[in-house]
C-alpha cells in the first residue's frame, strides 16, 4: 500500500505536462505519481493499455 506524499502533487503535475494527460487519465497519472514518490517502479495491472506509454514505470501483467 502506498500513500501520497508531500511531493506527489508536484510529481503529478510534471507527469500531466509531460504526457499531455486529460480527463479520466488524470487518475492513472496520480497512481503513477504516488508510485514514483514511494520508490515503486513496477505496476501489476489487468489494464496495461492505460499505462503502456508511461516510461517511468514497468508493467507486470498477470
Amino acid at each position: 500500500m502506498a500513500s501520497e506524499t508531500d511531493t506527489t502533487i508536484q510529481s503529478l503535475l510534471h507527469l500531466l505536462e509531460k504526457y499531455g494527460t486529460l480527463r479520466q487519465k488524470v487518475h492513472d497519472m496520480n497512481i503513477v505519481a504516488t508510485m514514483l514518490d514511494n520508490d515503486i517502479r513496477h505496476l501489476m495491472t489487468f489494464n496495461g493499455k492505460d499505462f503502456k506509454d508511461i516510461k517511468e514505470i514497468a508493467l507486470v501483467e498477470p
